[in-house]
């Protein structure tokens, strides 16, 4: 984008712009900040977040490239996971809106996915603090969650243990999916949560 172009992008949108160029100023704050207090967090190029998330917990978490943050009916995206072995990895170009993770074992989301206020968890029951590491996944039911590329996961969805979503799945509102496999393209709803169509032809 040449410079006239950017110029006429600001003029045509100052608050917008405004707003982009916080969002990228405290992703790199926040990335410097977690570098030394957060090490098993890292974070890709152009992080954006509009607002503040929160990571709690032992494991790993790693964002792809150009990963955003933002706030959906006043919640922030919250991420936390219960062993040190665990471990949630977002793809690049990901809109994370209010999503909650909870993570035990292995959360994985592809490329170019949105995600709103929805819950992901990979485990039944969460750990108590008294467990141990290697005997969390039998005591917790726990299976890896792993969400293809091109995925949008509408409000108040679960996405729980052991489900698999394949590229360019749509998960509705209030969806329940729990230990699933659902193939590329499936629209999926209800509880249990199920395929009801296609979200496009082949």
């Amino acid at each position: 984008m040449n410079r006239s172009k950017i110029v006429a992008k600001i003029l045509q949108n100052p608050r917008g712009t405004w707003i982009d160029a916080v969002a990228i100023m405290r992703g790199h704050a926040l990335k410097l900040l977690w570098r030394f207090t957060k090490p098993k967090v890292h974070i890709g190029k152009g992080f954006r977040a509009y607002v503040y998330p929160v990571f709690e917990g032992p494991g790993h978490i790693t964002l792809g490239d150009r990963v955003s943050f933002v706030r959906n009916y006043g919640k922030c995206p919250y991420f936390v996971t219960h062993t040190p072995e665990a471990r949630i990895v977002i793809g690049s170009d990901g809109v994370m809106s209010g999503l909650r993770i909870s993570c035990t074992q292995s959360v994985e989301i592809g490329t170019n996915s949105v995600l709103a206020n929805s819950i992901i968890a990979d485990s039944e029951k969460l750990p108590a603090a008294t467990d141990q590491s290697a005997t969390v996944a039998a005591l917790c039911g726990t299976k890896p969650v792993l969400i293809g590329s091109h995925v949008w996961i509408a409000m108040n969805s679960y996405i729980m243990s052991g489900t698999v979503l394949g590229d360019e799945c749509v998960v509705a509102s209030g969806a329940v999916v729990f230990g699933a496999t659902m193939e590329p393209r499936s629209l999926v709803g209800g509880n249990p949560g199920r395929k009801l169509a296609e979200t496009r032809a082949p």
